[in-house]
């Protein structure tokens, strides 16, 4: 059984006894999730069969419904190699309602011409939303990509309040694209 969320629709949120390990978005949730139960090498519990008031999908839905910026949310990060750890560590510290450029991401792991490589550990994060890979898009202000579609990273945006304008693809509603850290103009 999926939990389904306001805006973002149904999900499958894992866990290890350190803390959450996996969440699984949109329509290929059902395929990378039976994949990452056989591969992962170790005793994960999907979340669903947690208490009503298992923190996770308190926090979440109080992030769809905008009440939420931050998580203080236990994550267990044993997958991926120690480049992809590396830019998933990176991406924590990224404002909500704050876009970066995967160039930013790049540069602010010391190596500024990885731009394709930092996008491809980007897509392997499994943990989006509480590890904010959709606040990254491109340097021209468009989207890239999102492991589980542009139109729910559009959402997760839009919910933010850092959607893009297509009229204008430099322009933010909320924070705006950024060349600098986070918190810097």
């Amino acid at each position: 059984m999926d939990i389904d969320l306001p805006l973002i629709g149904k999900i499958k949120v894992f866990a290890t006894a350190k803390g959450i390990c996996a969440i699984f978005l949109g329509s290929h949730r059902e395929k990378e999730s039976r994949h990452f139960i056989e591969t992962c090498g170790r005793p994960i519990k999907l979340t669903q069969g947690l208490p009503k008031d298992f923190t996770i999908w308190e926090a979440l839905t109080e992030y769809v419904e905008g009440k939420q910026t931050s998580f203080s949310i236990s994550l267990d990060l044993f997958t991926g190699t120690p480049f992809q750890q590396e830019i998933w560590k990176v991406l924590e510290k990224i404002p909500y309602g704050q876009c970066v450029s995967y160039q930013w991401v790049a540069e602010k792991i010391g190596r500024p011409r990885a731009t394709r490589a930092v996008g491809s550990a980007i897509g392997k994060n499994p943990i989006p939303i509480l590890i904010p890979c959709h606040r990254v898009i491109r340097k021209d202000g468009s989207l890239g990509g999102f492991s589980s579609g542009l139109s729910l990273k559009k959402t997760l945006l839009r919910i933010e309040g850092c959607l893009l304008t297509l009229e204008n693809p430099g322009t933010f509603r909320r924070g705006q694209i950024s060349s600098h850290a986070p918190g810097r103009s």
